[in-house]
């Protein structure tokens, strides 16, 4: 249970992909869905980490010592290598014990710093509480354990009731067992009460006693120096024999009260250990009582916080819902009007048409009294009736031959002959067709041409989105050699890009959207994962960096010259030179590794070369 407590910051909750293509899928419906932070991390691993289960070392070999690593059952190879470079399962360690731990792993120096004894563990885990120690720059740091983990469920847009139902039967339980534990509570008090009242009654025994004895010494003092006067006085001739025997009596009652004292003195040591045990009991069952209640407050609060929740969604869907009600109600209203109209429509057409037939039979054959058939009423057509005179079409007609006629005028057509204005027609409507269907097929080269930069510019978007996607999982991934995660933040319509960075991957608190507050190895380190994961998915053939391990710690130094040197054998299609004054004997050079030493500069010297600088 506290290893798998102790894993911490989410690592249980986040999905493990070993390809780019998985991880920027995963991006994507991270994206789409807007689940962001701890509910949907990603971490990406490399393939041979799902094939060969790394060989971690064994944990301490002290009693009641363990690492997460052994104490875990974790039969799949991929998620035990994903947990051993993420969480660190196999450098924390578990005791039974503080005292345990100490004992076991601490090392008390000779200057007064202290060390852990197994340099593969960082941080010590121990019992009943879940607490934990570490050792840092020599001095013992104790953190005492958060408040415990809930195995919380997680869900993305579906329904949530089991969810509160368990939450609500966890508080449940919880205000059950807090009930239990307060009558324990109440009843060790109870018997503490009662031990203290014995206490006490012992120690007024005691008290009387001593008082007693005290008090009988007293006489027996007063006593033997009355027989001393006597003895002296009568030169010893003083018959003391009644005296004997009330000296033999105060001493046997001495004894028997000096008996009696050692008596209650032995009845009160074997009491103080049960006392001092419950006391220790009645404090442990205090503390675990105020957590109990803290944690039943918390998840109170959560329950009412998703009620309160709950309650605004509903009511924003039983607003809709009214909505929705109205919006069909209108709807069937107007329905039921069009069809009144078109059915009003039906019968005026019907009538007009009926109409129609009998004026056409009145002008043909005189008055007829037969009915039309429907396929003849279907083949007539209302009369068109309009509201003008005679007159305004006619004016109409006539502005059109005027028009006409200063039309012929301005284009100077003198000629009047039908058959060769016709002539003259067809060739113009020929020669119009002509450049009409050279000017569609331009406009339908122009449609392509659109559609194709359309076609085109969302290619390019995409290529862009996924370059960028790409580019983001390989920093992140870099980052992760450190211990480290990271996003980079594309802003394509300012033309801005900007970085998160958390300097530790376990813990959100560590986020930081400003570059300049890490310090200058951090920032060296970043803005190197950057350029190389720009450089990766921009495919350029050269890469030159110079100094780039200047202001790098040796760790950073180590693991950024190491992730280079990784890369660019991976590229092998690709040319890397890094040029830097930093040792490099660390670097074993080999068939695709060169490493070129260059001499230093001759100065000026005794028989030797000027140094000049052209310029």
């Amino acid at each position: 249970k506290l290893a798998e407590r102790r894993l911490g910051g989410g690592i249980l909750d986040k999905f493990v992909c070993t390809t780019d293509r998985d991880r920027a899928l995963l991006m994507k419906c991270r994206n789409e869905s807007g689940c962001y932070g701890n509910l949907c991390g990603l971490l990406q691993m490399h393939p041979n980490a799902a094939r060969n289960r790394y060989n971690i070392p064994a944990p301490p070999a002290f009693d009641g010592i363990e690492t997460i690593a052994s104490v875990l059952s974790i039969p799949e190879t991929l998620i035990f290598n994903c947990l051993v470079d993420n969480a660190k399962i196999d450098s924390k360690a578990l005791a039974d014990s503080k005292e345990v731990s100490e004992t076991a792993l601490l090392i008390n120096r000779g200057d007064g710093s202290k060390a852990i004894r197994d340099s593969k563990v960082t941080q010590v885990y121990f019992l009943p509480q879940g607490d934990s120690w570490l050792v840092r720059g020599g001095q013992l740091q104790i953190n005492a354990s958060p408040t415990e983990l809930r195995n919380m469920r997680q869900s993305i847009g579906v329904d949530r009731t089991i969810a509160i139902g368990q939450a609500e039967e966890d508080a449940k339980n919880l205000k059950q067992e807090s009930e239990q534990l307060k009558q324990k509570e109440r009843e060790v008090a109870e018997q503490s009460k009662a031990i203290k009242r014995a206490w006490n009654a012992s120690n007024k025994k005691l008290l009387e006693m001593k008082r007693r004895i005290d008090k009988e010494n007293l006489k027996l003092d007063e006593r033997r120096n009355r027989l001393s006067e006597l003895e002296a006085n009568s030169n010893g001739e003083l018959d003391v024999t009644e005296m004997e025997a009330d000296i033999q009596e105060a001493g046997d009652v001495l004894v028997e009260f000096q008996n009696r004292e050692r008596t209650l003195q032995q009845a009160i040591q074997d009491k103080s250990p049960a006392l001092k045990v419950i006391s220790q009991r009645l404090d442990e069952v205090k503390a675990r009582n105020e957590r109990i209640v803290n944690d039943t407050e918390i998840a109170e609060n959560n329950i009412r916080e998703f009620y309160r929740r709950a309650s605004a969604r509903k009511a924003v869907v039983d607003k809709l819902r009214v909505k929705t009600s109205k919006l069909e109600e209108s709807l069937h209203l107007q329905t039921q009007i069009v069809n009144d109209l078109k059915a009003r429509s039906d019968e005026s057409l019907s009538a007009a048409r009926k109409i129609q037939w009998h004026v056409d039979q009145n002008k043909g054959e005189g008055a007829s009294a037969a009915t039309p058939s429907d396929e003849e009423l279907a083949n007539i057509f209302p009369i068109m009736e309009v509201d003008r005179d005679p007159d305004y079409y006619k004016a109409r007609i006539d502005r059109g031959e005027k028009q006409l006629e200063r039309e012929r005028q301005k284009r100077a057509l003198s000629e009047r002959d039908p058959e060769v204005l016709k002539d003259k027609y067809d060739r113009a409507r020929n020669d119009l067709k002509i450049k009409m269907d050279f000017v569609g097929k331009i406009e339908n080269n122009i449609v392509g041409l659109k559609k194709d930069l359309k076609e085109r510019r969302k290619r390019w978007k995409q290529f862009r989105k996924h370059i960028g996607d790409l580019t983001n999982c390989t920093f992140d991934e870099m980052l992760n050699k450190k211990g480290s995660s990271g996003m980079i933040e594309f802003d394509h319509h300012d033309q801005t890009l900007n970085l998160i960075v958390q300097k530790d991957s376990m813990n959100e608190l560590t986020q930081t959207k400003d570059v300049k507050a890490l310090s200058g190895g951090e920032r060296s380190f970043t803005t190197l994962s950057l350029l190389l994961a720009l450089g990766e998915h921009l495919e350029t053939p050269f890469r030159v960096m110079d100094e780039f391990d200047v202001f790098l710690d040796p760790i950073s130094r180590k693991i950024a010259l190491k992730q280079m040197v990784d890369i660019a054998k991976q590229m092998s299609h690709r040319q890397f030179i890094f040029i830097t004054p930093q040792d490099l004997s660390s670097l074993k050079p080999d068939d695709s590794l060169k490493i070129h030493k260059l001499k230093p500069p001759e100065r000026m010297g005794p028989g030797g070369a000027i140094q000049q600088t052209i310029a």
